[in-house]
């Protein structure tokens, strides 16, 4: 007789393999899998969306690496003014940098001096995320940031 496995277990199965301590629930997998956040598309931008756990990476690489004290960003929760507010002006900047979105937060992190946004000083925002961030948490802080832009 042939023993069928119900779907959660042949879903989560790869996890298992692949050396996760505990598979999630089913009602976990589902959600993250179901739930997105989309973009307005500007320009010729395709619309992005941002994955659950893309969105915890990056929130939490937001919030570890101190990017609330300087920055407001309402997904993060973060309320700074010293550096540019990242719920408006990523999208107003990427314009005048003629830059896609996504590549110019993505060059403001690792090379802060590189576009000023205007009304902000020169040599604030400290150097080397590039290095301290792993690739993947820079890359989901950069989803993250340019999925929130208007």
């Amino acid at each position: 007789m042939i023993r069928r496995w119900p779907p959660a277990v042949v879903l989560l199965a790869p996890l298992a393999a692949a050396g996760c301590a505990t598979a999630p629930s089913t009602t976990s997998v589902r959600t993250a899998t179901a739930r997105t956040a989309t973009t307005h598309t500007t320009g010729t931008e395709a619309t992005a969306t941002v994955s659950d756990a893309v969105r915890g990476v990056g929130l939490a690489a937001f919030r570890d690496n101190g990017c609330g004290g300087c920055h407001t960003f309402l997904p993060a929760g973060a309320g700074g003014s010293v550096g540019p507010d990242l719920d408006t002006k990523p999208v107003e900047d990427a314009q005048r940098a003629h830059m896609p979105v996504a590549a110019f937060v993505r060059r403001s992190i690792v090379d802060p001096n590189a576009y000023i946004s205007p009304g902000y000083p020169k040599n604030v925002m400290p150097h080397g995320f590039d290095t301290t961030l792993s690739k993947r948490q820079l890359s989901d802080l950069v989803a993250v940031i340019a999925a929130a832009s208007p």
